[in-house]
Order: structure tokens, then C-alpha cells, then sequence
């Protein structure tokens, strides 16, 4: 899903009001889903110096996931992100398919914005946990550690060319038990509504790893390892179709990495009020 949670509680674009409104975490009793499939394709990687390579194994995933979110209260929002994957290795003389519940994920977002000091640089705070994945396979969907993420988010409104839209930003460092490697994220998506109905997102998603990992045998998945970085350019339309319904397509590529996947993928997801 593309930018799926840089855009999801920030933007409600009039579902309830009929106006553009802002807001990093959800009003206390509303909430929002995000449902859809996915399909990315690499025939390249790169490698642990960052060069590209073209692999002799075309790797695909087609992904159905769905996210949720809800205003617990009006400061704090609950967070839970799952996926069911299909992964495919294929080679000229082999063929491996496995299929499972990639890691889910549960997490919430606290506003700060009235706190001393951290609210004249943030609007909210947010802790995450990403628990191992649900069996293993061949090419292996995931690692069987736990991931606990903290994250800090700026935004702001945007007024370009008569039009409104707006921009956010996440800091976050990920702490991953076991071997794999921790993290350090960013990641910055600008949407601008151009018509009524339709709003066009460009966003950037970046993952770096700290190279403290240990290594662990990915079984023919050549876009997975403990130890890698990965730098995403995303690109996506929404439409508004219903007062509280939205359907997004969007594209993303893998423009630069280390130790991961340089690969396309192609997203559908409907957003739904509730």
C-alpha cells in the first residue's frame, strides 16, 4: 500500500466535515481502512556495496493487506497493519512459491503538539510492535524476530498553485531483536488535491540499516536480508468516490539499496471512513 501510514491520519479530506482537514492522529470514535492488493516484480538487486545486479531469478510477491486505524480518544489513535503474501522465485531450471501472514503489526500514535519543546517540532509520537511472521517458506516470507519501532511526525498544509494539499514527515529507529540488523527510518510524502475528486502523492521512503546484523538463509528470496537499506520513490492518484470512500493506484520503485530488492510495485487500495 503506498504510503499507506504517512497518509492515513492526516488528511481526512472533508469525509466528515466537507473540508480539508489535518489532524495526526484520529478524532476520538472515527477511524479509517485501507484494503487492497499489491504486486511487486524484481529481476535486480543490490548488492552489499550498493551496485546494481541483474539475478538470474525474476522474485515476485502479490500481497492483500489491510490497515486500520482508530481515535481511541482524541490524542490517541490504535494502529494494526496485516498481510497475506504469495512469494514466487523462478529461475531458468527451479520454481519456488510459498505463501503465509507476513509480520503483523500492531502500534499507536500519541499528539504531542501541546507538550513543552517536542511539540514545536512534532504533532505526534508513535510506538510500534512487528511480531515474527506466521510460518516460514521457500523463498522465506519473513524473520522470526520482534520489532519494536519509535517514531516522531511533523505536518504541515500546502498551497501550490491554488490548490491545497499537504506534507508529512517521519523519523523513526527500529530496534529489531535477534539477528537482523536495527533501522533507521525516514520517510516525507507531499499530497495536492488538483481537482475535487482526485489528489495526486509523492513520497519517498527510505530505510537504512546500522549494519549490526548476523546473517540468516533467505531460501531463494534475494529482496530479503538481515542487514539492508532501501530507498523508495512512490508515486500515486486518489479518487474520491463516496463522501467517506476513496480508491488510490499507485507505482513504486526501488531506486537504491544495499542487500535488498530493486524491484516495481503496483498497488490498489480503497480507503474507507468509518
Amino acid at each position: 500500500m503506498i504510503a499507506r501510514w504517512l497518509a492515513c491520519c492526516v488528511f481526512s479530506m472533508g469525509a466528515r466535515a466537507g473540508a480539508q482537514n489535518l489532524h495526526c492522529t484520529k478524532p476520538d470514535g472515527e477511524g479509517i481502512l485501507f484494503i487492497g492488493p499489491s504486486f511487486y516484480r524484481a529481476t535486480h538487486g543490490y548488492d552489499a556495496h550498493g551496485t546494481r545486479y541483474s539475478n538470474p531469478a525474476t522474485f515476485s510477491r502479490s500481497q492483500l493487506g489491510a490497515y486500520v486505524e482508530y481515535g481511541a480518544t482524541e490524542d490517541l489513535t490504535l494502529i494494526a497493519n496485516l498481510a497475506v503474501v504469495r512469494l514466487s522465485s523462478v529461475d531458468a531450471r527451479t520454481s519456488h512459491q510459498s505463501t503465509g501472514l507476513s509480520n503483523p503489526e500492531f502500534a499507536f500514535a500519541a499528539a504531542v503538539e501541546r507538550l513543552p519543546f517536542i511539540g514545536r517540532l512534532f504533532c505526534a509520537a508513535g510506538l510500534a510492535l512487528k511480531l515474527p511472521v506466521v510460518g516460514q517458506g521457500d523463498p522465506l516470507i519473513g524473520f522470526a524476530q520482534t520489532d519494536i519501532e519509535g517514531r516522531l511526525r511533523q505536518l504541515g498544509a500546502l498551497n501550490l498553485w491554488s490548490h491545497s494539499g499537504y506534507w508529512v514527515t517521519d523519523v523513526a529507529l527500529r530496534y529489531r531483536s535477534g539477528a537482523p540488523a536495527d533501522e533507521f527510518r525516514f520517510n516525507a510524502l507531499g499530497a495536492l488535491r488538483y481537482t475535487p475528486n482526485w489528489t495526486a502523492m509523492l513520497s519517498a521512503v527510505t530505510v537504512t540499516g546500522l549494519r549490526n546484523g548476523s546473517p540468516i538463509a533467505v531460501n531463494n528470496n534475494y529482496t530479503l536480508d538481515p542487514d539492508y537499506s532501501s530507498y523508495q520513490v512512490q508515486a500515486a492518484a486518489l479518487y474520491r468516490s463516496a463522501r467517506t470512500r476513496f480508491e488510490q493506484i499507485g507505482i513504486s520503485q526501488e531506486v537504491a539499496g544495499r542487500n535488498s530488492g530493486s524491484g516495481t510495485t503496483i498497488s490498489l487500495v480503497i480507503w474507507q471512513y468509518f
